[in-house]
């Protein structure tokens, strides 16, 4: 499990950030923006949606075990907990996800593939591509993220990792792609990025 100083994290990612509270005790092993998913040792992002705010689950998360929260906003909360109060709380998780994962991206020919239609053919049909050419490609887009082999015997077949319920995945989940597809040895990302997922920056920090 990684584990990272919080206070050295929030510092590298988020220098303009105002903290309430203490971060350098903390340690964090995990990142998440739904209350429900909290794991103990989580930071959690309270983020503003179209019909919920994510400053309504607050408590939740930390009664799930999130030791610290990322807002917009200052909170009132039934626990003392650190406050990493910032300007966009979407840019913020997108650039605390790439250091979190240490820039999977960095060690990665990355592309995206955006449009109204065939974003998903096309995926696939570069993913497979790169494998065929000796690229094994981790790829990311409506079907979920697939392993693309380039190992003879398999070259070109795809392995589904995780299912998706949206076609360009939050910060967190593209990250995390990239690092499993690193583990499986690929050196190419693919994904389908959505004008929602651009204009919510969730592929911010992959480059």
């Amino acid at each position: 499990m990684t584990t990272i100083n919080l206070a050295t994290l929030i510092e590298k990612s988020l220098p303009k950030a105002r903290v309430l509270g203490q971060l350098d005790q903390l340690s964090v092993s995990g990142l998440c923006c739904d209350s429900r998913q909290v794991k103990k040792g989580d930071l959690f992002f309270a983020l503003a949606g179209v019909s919920l705010d994510g400053a309504r689950f607050v408590d939740q998360a930390l009664k799930n075990g999130a030791v610290a929260v990322v807002t917009e906003k200052e909170l009132s909360s039934e626990e003392t907990v650190p406050l990493v109060v910032v300007k966009d709380g979407r840019e913020a998780l997108s650039r605390v996800s790439a250091n979190f994962y240490q820039h999977p991206s960095s060690r990665l020919f990355a592309a995206a593939i955006t449009g109204t239609n065939g974003k998903t053919t096309l995926c696939s049909l570069l993913s497979q591509s790169l494998a065929l050419n000796t690229q094994a490609a981790v790829s990311s887009g409506t079907l979920g993220s697939f392993f693309w082999s380039s190992e003879s015997g398999v070259k070109g077949k795809a392995e589904q990792l995780e299912i998706f319920n949206n076609t360009t995945p939050d910060p967190i989940t593209i990250n995390k792609t990239m690092v499993d597809g690193l583990e499986h040895s690929a050196e190419a990302f693919v994904a389908e990025v959505s004008s929602h997922g651009l204009m919510q920056m969730r592929t911010l920090g992959v480059h």
